[in-house]
């Protein structure tokens, strides 16, 4: 959920008058646990950002900790980490693929990743109207996805793909910024492609999204699903 905190709080009576509120956007990948063990396998990398718009500070700053625009780093993990993500879960069931670390260790898949991610950046960077570089960044995140420990499985990244697809998210919403800035888009088109091509039956949630949304055809996805002007999409991803 977006503003979750803030969100939640607002809709809630709070029965703590000490009870204060700060948005954060943590980011820590947590694979699915073996269930003969009460240890929880995580990785090593971990990164809480709290907002820097109150004067709010209940966590020093550190490695781990530190303040920032929650408006910039919600899009920034939305879209270059889970974002990502989700390009790299459809491309490697494309291809065969069961984790996430095989297709980034692969040649093509690699090439696949850091375009991927160059494109994301640019869309974040649309809207942030900032110059961050982000080329540290988005190393970072590929060298976090090719973690072969990590046991990521491109089925599990890929369900509930009515969300994940569904305008504002983390698929449409930088892809509505590359279109309108004639930016590149190919991997976008990529996956948008394999969506209307495949039956992943092993995809939580993949059918009905089939039956509800892609069986109508592209040109409805654009005018009814993200309603948004269709002729530069059919232009840019077909029709």
């Amino acid at each position: 959920m977006y503003k979750a905190s803030s969100t939640v709080s607002a809709e809630t009576t709070s029965f703590n008058e000490n009870l204060k509120i700060i948005d954060a956007v943590v980011d820590k990948i947590v694979p699915p646990q073996p269930t003969t063990s009460l240890d929880v396998i995580v990785e090593t990398y971990g990164s809480i950002i709290l907002d820097d718009s109150t004067d709010f500070r209940p966590l020093e700053s550190s490695e781990i900790v530190s303040y920032s625009s929650y408006e910039n780093e919600f899009y920034k993990k939305l879209w270059l980490l889970n974002g990502l993500h989700l390009q790299l879960a459809y491309y490697g069931l494309y291809n065969g693929q069961t984790f996430i670390d095989e297709v980034i260790l692969s040649s093509k898949g690699r090439v696949f990743a850091e375009n991927a991610v160059a494109s994301l950046s640019d869309a974040y960077k649309l809207l942030s109207k900032s110059d961050e570089d982000l080329t540290s960044f988005s190393e970072l995140i590929i060298k976090r996805f090719s973690l072969s420990e990590i046991k990521d499985q491109v089925s599990r990244i890929a369900r509930n793909p009515e969300i994940k697809f569904a305008k504002g998210e983390r698929f449409e919403y930088p892809l509505q910024l590359l279109v309108e800035s004639n930016k590149n888009i190919d991997t976008f088109k990529q996956v948008f492609d394999i969506l209307f091509e495949s039956n992943f039956h092993q995809v939580d949630g993949f059918m009905n999204f089939q039956d509800s949304v892609l069986n109508k055809g592209k040109t409805k996805l654009y005018s009814e699903y993200w309603d948004v002007v269709t002729d530069t999409y059919i232009e840019k991803l077909g029709a």
